[in-house]
């Protein structure tokens, strides 16, 4: 059989070059599904093109608790967030888990609004992941968990596949934490919560993308059910305004547009599926 594989795109609704690719990209079949970021700078615009959609969309929740505005009233007035309700970043969320200050009542407040949120856009929430890997945080796994079992939806598991080596030594550092953060996440919730065998990216494996770097990244993995996470995003100033990564987005956008991809996606060597389908 066939490993399986999800192509999940993160990032809908941060920017409208990442829309633009996004809505294309799925439209065509390209990738299986994307997760929209629900207080994101161009949320609306996701919405929008979600309803003008050309075939059925899978569209998770990308939980994000470091960037931008919090949506609930109990995460604004939290330490999540300065006095304007804006999230405080990836290191500050580590830093109040790792020193007991995390408060867990905000968080699960906050993840409801974003799903609220959502939904109130239109979209039939397929799934759950998280912005700059918030959910690696086994405490906030927990609480993702807990939602995504009281709405039965899968959760990625954010465990960076092992056969993906990166010669950068700082890169195959923060593999190492992750799989550790991921181990203790798993161990509080393992048997409650569907979601993936393990994790790929190109930040795994180093460079920039291309479609022989995913096709080698997805024939080494041993994993049973394995998602690539991609960033695809056009060419867009505000895009390059809003992450750090756009020129990983912008080459994603290159790649999974190009016919090599196309090609590689009707070949059978993997088994492309969505959230959805995994048990």
């Amino acid at each position: 059989m066939a490993k399986r594989v999800i192509v999940n795109a993160d990032d809908f609704g941060l920017s409208n070059g990442s829309n633009t690719a996004v809505a294309a990209l799925l439209d065509d079949g390209r990738i299986n599904s994307t997760t929209v970021m629900s207080n994101g700078p161009a949320f609306e615009e996701a919405v929008e093109l979600h309803a003008a959609r050309k075939r059925q969309w899978n569209v998770g929740l990308h939980v994000n608790l470091t960037q931008f505005g919090a949506l609930s009233e109990a995460a604004i007035g939290s330490s999540l967030t300065d006095k304007d309700g804006q999230f405080l970043g990836r290191r500050n969320l580590l830093k109040l888990w790792l020193t007991g200050r995390l408060d867990k009542r905000a968080i699960a407040s906050e993840v409801g609004a974003q799903l609220e949120r959502a939904r109130s856009g239109g979209f039939e929430i397929s799934h759950m992941d998280s912005h700059q890997h918030a959910h690696s945080i086994p405490s906030v796994f927990a609480v993702a968990c807990e939602l995504a079992k009281q709405e039965r939806l899968p959760v990625r598991w954010i465990y960076p596949d092992r056969e993906a080596r990166s010669s950068s030594l700082r890169r195959a550092w923060q593999s190492a934490m992750l799989r550790v953060l991921a181990g203790r996440a798993r161990d509080r919730v393992a048997p409650e919560c569907i979601r993936n065998d393990s994790l790929l990216s190109i930040f795994s494996a180093g460079g920039l993308p291309s479609v022989d770097a995913y096709r080698k990244m997805l024939a080494q993995s041993r994993a049973e059910c394995v998602e690539l996470m991609v960033h695809p995003a056009c060419p867009d100033p505000e895009h390059r305004k809003a992450t750090r990564i756009a020129d990983v987005s912008e080459a994603d956008w290159e790649v999974l547009s190009s016919p090599e991809w196309r090609a590689l996606l009707d070949s059978g060597e993997f088994h492309f599926i969505s959230y959805p389908e995994v048990t």
